[in-house]
């Protein structure tokens, strides 16, 4: 049996180059970052750090499984959105007044400003050590008030936290 050999590099070759592929713009990056790292900032350095995704089999079976499911990925942060605009709209009807205000950065005053207050601070997971629940004759920190705030917290650790 003869084996045949070809000048045709496969697919896993390091040595194949492609002018317009994803790893000769990783490349022409990476050097570009070099050159900016010595002659003008060593923040761009940190840009090497990702090489090490390059070289290791176990983050590229990450990141291949995230930019195959990408689809899907940005379908369930669209639902996220979704149900937190929801939450952000109960949050406005029921408990604006709970929402501290300037001193904290959560504002409620429209829908517009409790819904990046629900997304930011939801997000981060201190939406509700902040807020701050009334009764209907203005007394803080009652049982009373507490409990719809509770339920609301509780729904939205579920549907979104978790």
């Amino acid at each position: 049996d003869e084996e045949e050999f070809s000048d045709t590099d496969s697919d896993g070759d390091k040595l194949s180059v492609s002018l317009f592929s994803i790893p000769t713009l990783y490349y022409i990056i990476f050097f570009f970052s070099a050159l900016a790292g010595t002659f003008y900032r060593p923040y761009f350095f940190a840009f090497h750090l990702l090489n090490i995704v390059n070289n290791n089999q176990l983050l590229q079976g990450v990141i291949q499984a995230v930019t195959m499911n990408g689809l899907s990925l940005i379908w369930v942060s669209v639902l996220g959105i979704a149900i937190m605009y929801l939450f952000s709209v109960i949050a406005f009807a029921q408990f604006r007044h709970a929402f501290p205000g300037p001193n904290n950065l959560m504002f409620c005053r429209d829908l517009h400003q409790c819904f990046i207050s629900v997304l930011r601070f939801g997000l981060i997971g201190d939406l509700f050590d902040n807020l701050v629940p009334e009764d209907a004759a203005g007394e803080k920190r009652s049982f009373d008030s507490f409990l719809p705030v509770a339920i609301f917290h509780i729904a939205f650790f579920i549907l979104i936290t978790t």
